[in-house]
């Protein structure tokens, strides 16, 4: 019975775990699924949304300058022709000195606020999404424009500060009693299961309790007071098979006792020497003798009837 209680304690703590995984799984299966470009197959990680942030700010290494005007290193272009990329990059005027697989529609003259917007949004030409890096010459800033064939969507939120850091508190709040909330339905779940343990116990121990048939356990209660009320009828009804073995014990007894007393003293008649038996005695004692034998063998062949017949019931209902 300890073993089942474990063993019912350990189902249910189970079936929370793989739920909980379920949910996890199912929660990480959309974040990927949002994450996931699908730009570029034969590189998984050129699929990650984040990617194009992480390759346009460190593109800079890949353009190099001869006189003062911009080129790109056979890596970068490669690069862009691996991924289908294209490229622009404008002076300090907004010009664009240099352009790659540019996407049609895209504007050869950018002001300081296309750029900014560029920066923060992404514009979006054709299928392409747009990211801004930056680099320097000679102190002489020039910015680049790289076009990934993805439509990403940049999501920048603007908050009031104060109301946000009042806020974080009662986030703050709201998991702290999220955690208790959950500590308290742990102790609530593990004072209902070691109520069940401990009335599986009571089984064992024949000191069982029913218990009230209420919560989402009431199922496994109902299985256990309907348990404990077979156990009892089982027990009552072993007591009275028990006192039933003892009155027909008691009655076998009797009735042998009762042939045997006259097989008894008419043997001690004829073979004790101080009894002078004739053969008519001994004839009319021997008659009772043998009656009473046959008696005491009727009872007998009875007995083992009754063993035979209860024998062969018990079989009977065995199958």
């Amino acid at each position: 019975m300890k073993k089942s209680g474990y063993k019912i304690i350990f189902n249910l703590y189970f079936k929370f775990f793989i739920g909980l995984l379920i949910l996890i799984s199912i929660f990480m299966g959309i974040v990927l699924y949002i994450l996931n470009v699908n730009m570029y197959s034969e590189n998984s990680y050129a699929n990650w949304s984040s990617w194009p942030g992480y390759f346009t700010s460190n593109f800079y290494k890949k353009i190099s300058f001869e006189e003062g005007k911009p080129r790109l290193t056979d890596s970068a272009v490669s690069q862009l022709k691996e991924y289908k990329l294209s490229f622009q990059i404008v002076d300090k005027n907004g010009d664009a000195a240099l352009e790659y697989n540019e996407p049609k529609g895209a504007l050869k003259h950018y002001s300081p606020i296309d750029i900014v917007q560029l920066y923060k949004n992404g514009y979006s030409s054709g299928n392409y999404t747009m990211f801004v890096g930056s680099v320097n010459n000679r102190g002489e800033k020039w910015t680049y424009i790289i076009g990934f064939p993805a439509k990403i969507s940049k999501i920048t939120m603007y908050v009031n500060y104060d109301k946000f850091s009042k806020i974080k508190f009662i986030i703050l709040s709201l998991f702290i009693l999220l955690i208790l909330l959950v500590a308290v339905y742990g102790i609530w779940m593990n004072h209902i299961l070691s109520n069940i343990t401990t009335g599986i116990k009571r089984l064992a121990s024949n000191d069982y309790i029913p218990m009230k048939e209420e919560g989402m356990y009431k199922n496994v209660i109902y299985s256990l007071n309907i348990l404990d009320s077979k156990l009892k009828a089982s027990e009552e009804e072993r007591k009275r098979n028990q006192t039933l073995r003892e009155e027909w014990i008691a009655n076998i007894s009797h009735d042998l006792k009762t042939p045997l007393s006259p097989i008894k003293g008419y043997a001690e008649i004829l073979t004790d020497s101080k009894y002078d038996v004739s053969l008519l005695d001994v004839k009319k004692y021997g008659e009772v003798i043998l009656r009473n034998a046959e008696n005491v063998e009727d009872i007998v062949e009875n007995l083992n009837f009754t063993y035979q017949l209860k024998k062969w019931n018990a079989s009977y209902k065995s199958q």
